[in-house]
């Protein structure tokens, strides 16, 4: 009789813990645990300037996959869309709703949550949105297999002429500086030790200790052509190079469904 085969969990699923900490602690914002603003300047800079693109849709439907506790979601509703945030934790939703409902200048009634998973969003309809915002999502889906499945379920649920915006770590990587803290740098792949690590996908043992993937280090023009290789082609993109100061590289990209 064969053996059942044992699906592990993916290690993304291990921001509940971080976000029921953060709970705990009264942090409303994944940012903040650093002393950050929720949106940096940055990224607020590249979403402005994407959306006075003549290539981007100005009103319509948005969907954050990786939402966190939502404070994009909320930028975009405050702009005139209707926005959806989803995110694997269900504590980062509950928080989620909670800063909607607080906050004096969003429509809570314009933005929906919801927990759900990048590689299987099988509850949106096809063509449903007009924008897909990847909210640091990307660089944590450690498998190319998830990798694909996530930006081929974003290409289903775009309508044509719909934009996909992704701000994601990426590679170059400067390793000469490369902090210890930050993990093991291996195969385009950051592992950190855990005493858990082996009961989660994909870990793996180095100098005998297991660790598990944590961040995925593609390099920006590989990103771009996942996009390309499903039908989504970028109009604008920005890097952030890798310097002593940080020593992974950021890519910022918007890509359109054609019409």
């Amino acid at each position: 009789m064969a053996k059942k085969r044992v699906t592990k969990p993916k290690v993304y699923t291990t921001h509940e813990f971080e976000y029921r900490r953060m709970a705990a602690k009264g942090i409303d914002c994944w940012n903040a645990r650093q002393g950050l603003p929720a949106i940096e300047p940055c990224v607020e800079r590249f979403l402005l300037d994407v959306l006075d693109d003549h290539r981007s849709p100005r009103s319509g439907a948005v969907l954050e996959v990786g939402c966190g506790t939502g404070p994009l979601v909320r930028w975009f509703a405050d702009r005139g869309f209707r926005g959806t945030g989803i995110d694997i934790s269900p504590s980062a939703i509950r928080l989620a709703r909670q800063a909607t409902e607080t906050n004096a200048k969003t429509n809570a009634k314009k933005i929906t949550y919801r927990v759900g998973d990048a590689t299987n969003m099988a509850v949106f309809r096809d063509r449903s949105f007009n924008i897909v915002v990847d909210g640091l999502c990307l660089h944590c889906l450690t498998s190319p297999h998830d990798r694909a499945v996530y930006v081929a379920g974003v290409a289903r649920v775009l309508r044509p002429g719909g934009i996909f915006i992704v701000h994601t770590m990426a590679a170059p990587v400067l390793r000469a500086v490369w902090p210890a803290e930050y993990g093991v740098l291996k195969n385009q792949t950051v592992y950190v030790p855990s005493r858990a690590s082996q009961d989660y996908e994909g870990a793996v043992q180095i100098k005998g200790q297991w660790h598990m993937p944590t961040r995925r280090m593609e390099h920006w023009k590989t990103i771009l052509t996942l996009l390309q290789q499903h039908g989504l082609h970028a109009f604008q993109h920005r890097l952030a190079y890798c310097s002593t100061k940080e020593p992974n590289s950021t890519l910022s990209v918007a890509a359109q469904r054609p019409s």
